[in-house]
């Protein structure tokens, strides 16, 4: 794994390699989305919350695709994973994404994988 791209600090994981970027588009994918960083992408296998201002927008709520899509344009300023609670993409107009990463919430074996589109390198979790 790139340390460039994740840096640890205590058990947190930042996701350097997206911070100042922005998002450049979502794809839905059957299950599960994708999350593109001009490069870097994020699989999001247990989908991910959106919150704007005051509301939480989850899977099935009226809004939530467009919700997603919104952040289009949107730049990172700030990209971490907590194991055992959530990997968060937060933009500068205050939104952001919570991708839980507990067990319970998980659809598959990894609740989200981290691509670089450059140099290849990779995590998940």
């Amino acid at each position: 794994m790139n340390q460039t791209s994740i840096k640890h600090e205590g058990d947190r994981q930042h996701l350097a390699a997206i911070h100042g970027e922005q998002m450049s588009a979502v794809t839905f994918v059957r299950d599960y989305v994708q999350l593109h960083f001009d490069g870097p992408t994020i699989n999001a296998f247990t989908l991910p919350a959106v919150l704007v201002k005051d509301s939480v927008l989850a899977e099935g709520d009226v809004g939530y695709r467009d919700a997603l899509c919104a952040r289009i344009g949107s730049t990172v300023v700030a990209a971490y994973a907590d194991p055992g609670d959530a990997l968060r993409i937060v933009f500068s107009d205050g939104s952001s994404f919570s991708i839980s990463l507990r067990p319970e919430d998980r659809q598959t074996a990894e609740a989200a994988l981290y691509l670089d589109g450059q140099t290849k390198e990779w995590a998940s979790w």
